[in-house]
Parts: structure tokens; C-alpha cells; sequence
């Protein structure tokens, strides 16, 4: 049975990022949401722009350029209901904000509503089995791993193989090959209790916030 296709709508709420750079980025995600993603993750998507937040149909999913993002983050998605919805911090970049959308876009359609979890062993000394929060992008954010598509830079994401407990040669991690194994890189990570969420960044940097889960927090910083 084929999924249900989801509808992903592109609006610039500044104008610094005119129509036409939207209109780029766009046709950039839908062809990487439809090549390149949905025979990984078993989704399909449309990606469509609009000139107002305000013109996007009920039920279609917002990433919305130029919106207040947190302080340290490129963008972040879901909405203060979890509704999905992605803010992207504004950047006349035009690399920089289609990776960081198409980061976003990616994490959207993979996990909407951000209680996608896939049990494992940490990769932290004496944690044992803890629940990996879904962030299909997180571990290869960074720009050196991304691609182009139509001569943009996209941003790369693992496949449901990065969760397989054993490691093999030939196996596919990540759309790009960037990843290789689990734990070198940056992943989310809830203790059995859910109540402990840590993102490590590399091996020697991490930050750990013990609270109730907040995707929000959670989302990537700026490059560079």
C-alpha cells in the first residue's frame, strides 16, 4: 500500500529571500522528496510555494522562511501543538537556506509529529537500551555532507539502517555514505525514563537537558 502523500507548502515571510529564490528552492525539494527520499523512507510529497502564509490550504504542511527561530538554531519544526510546522531562519546564503530547508522538510515528512522512536543500545558508556528519537538529519547536518540537486545543496539524512544493531559492510547509512556507523555522530537520545534528552554533537561535545522532551530545543545550529 502506497503513503499517503503529504502536501509541503514554501513561503517567505521576508524580502530578502524574493519569490524566485523560493521558487528554486522548491523545485530543489520536490525533486530530493521524490527521488531521493521516498524509496528510503516510504513517503511522498509535494513541495509548493505561496506568496502568504495565510494562502496555504488547510492541511498542507508550512516551511516558513524569515519566522523567529531560537536563539543558535537554522530552524526548527512542529508547531507549540505539534502541528508540524518548520521555521527557517532567513539567509541570503541561498546554499545555506535550502540545506537548512531541505534539513527540515526531510525531519518533517520522516517524523511529523515527533514521537517517531526506534529502540537501540546508546552509544554512551553504561546508558544500555534507550529510545532513539527519529531526527533523519541530525548526524550529517553539516555542509560537507550534503549535495546539490539542481546545483543547490541539500542536506543528507541517515536511512532506517543507521538503527540496525549490527554494523555491515555494503550497508547504505545515509543517503550521501557520509555515515558509516552509529554513534559518531550527532543523534538524540532518551533514556528509558524519557526524561533525560541527550544530543551529541561529536564524541568530545555534547549537551544534555534533563526536562520533558522539547523537539524544538533539539534542532541544528548555523553552519559554521
Amino acid at each position: 500500500m502506497s503513503a499517503l502523500i503529504k502536501q509541503v507548502a514554501l513561503v517567505s515571510l521576508t524580502q530578502t529571500v524574493p519569490a524566485r529564490v523560493v521558487m528554486q528552492i522548491s523545485a530543489a525539494l520536490q525533486k530530493q522528496a521524490t527521488r531521493d527520499l521516498g524509496p528510503v523512507w516510504d513517503v511522498q510529497a509535494t513541495v509548493d510555494t505561496f506568496d502568504q502564509l495565510g494562502h496555504v490550504p488547510v492541511g498542507t504542511w508550512p516551511i516558513v522562511i524569515g519566522g523567529r527561530v531560537p536563539a543558535g538554531a537554522g530552524g526548527f519544526h512542529t508547531d507549540r501543538n505539534g502541528q508540524p510546522l518548520s521555521i527557517v531562519r532567513a539567509n541570503t546564503d541561498i546554499d545555506v537556506l535550502c540545506q537548512t530547508c531541505s534539513h527540515e522538510m526531510i525531519e518533517m515528512l520522516v517524523d511529523p509529529f515527533g514521537s517517531r522512536f526506534v529502540p537501540g543500545d546508546s552509544p554512551m558508556p553504561n546508558q544500555g537500551r534507550v529510545n532513539f528519537l527519529v531526527e533523519a538529519c541530525d548526524p550529517s547536518e553539516a555542509a560537507q555532507f550534503g549535495y546539490t540537486v539542481n546545483n543547490m545543496l541539500v542536506s543528507d539524512f541517515y536511512t532506517p539502517n543507521y538503527f540496525d544493531p549490527v554494523q555491515s559492510s555494503g550497508v547504505r547509512y545515509s543517503f550521501t555514505g557520509a555515515i558509516r556507523s552509529r554513534g559518531r555522530c550527532s543523534t538524540a537520545v532518551i533514556s528509558p525514563g524519557r526524561t533525560q534528552f541527550r544530543l551529541i554533537f561529536s564524541k568530545n561535545e555534547e549537551s544534555t537537558r534533563t526536562n520533558r522532551i522539547s523537539r524544538t530545543w533539539a534542532h541544528r545550529r548555523m553552519p559554521g
